[in-house]
């Protein structure tokens, strides 16, 4: 999260990564989010509310402070989505170059981070697994 990058379009793709690993979200369907996605709830948190384009699912995802400060770092007025966005296939060909500056030997892709999110996070912090099921 912390390793200096020595190229923006790093940062970007880095940054994308880390998206998936708090999100569990598919890059299909961060590519297609959006600031009217955004919703804040009653309570004051933030919640991500789309139809999942795989599965034509609604999905409500909660955003804790990595994600919303991700999202908060490319707010961009004149851009509707909530993120610049690249191909799959050039964020997976990033994702090679930023392993090999961090040391990382594995091959990495960015679905590795929504498993990281499954495995770490979800299944770690005692979700059941259908809901991750659902989730993912």
């Amino acid at each position: 999260m912390k390793q200096e990058l020595p190229y923006e379009r790093l940062e970007l793709v880095r940054d994308l990564f880390l998206f998936a690993v708090f999100t569990g979200i598919a890059f299909v369907d961060v590519k297609n989010l959006s600031k009217s996605h955004l919703h804040t709830a009653v309570d004051g948190h933030q919640w991500l509310r789309f139809e999942r384009w795989k599965t034509k699912e609604m999905s409500n995802i909660r955003l804790f402070e990595v994600p919303a400060r991700l999202i908060e770092k490319y707010s961009d007025p004149k851009r509707e989505t909530l993120f610049p966005m690249l191909s799959n296939q050039k964020v997976n060909q990033y994702l090679k170059e930023i392993a090999e500056v961090c040391g990382v030997e594995k091959r990495i892709t960015y679905h590795c981070g929504r498993h990281t999110m499954a495995t770490t996070i979800a299944l770690s912090n005692g979700m059941p697994m259908e809901s991750l099921a659902k989730l993912l």
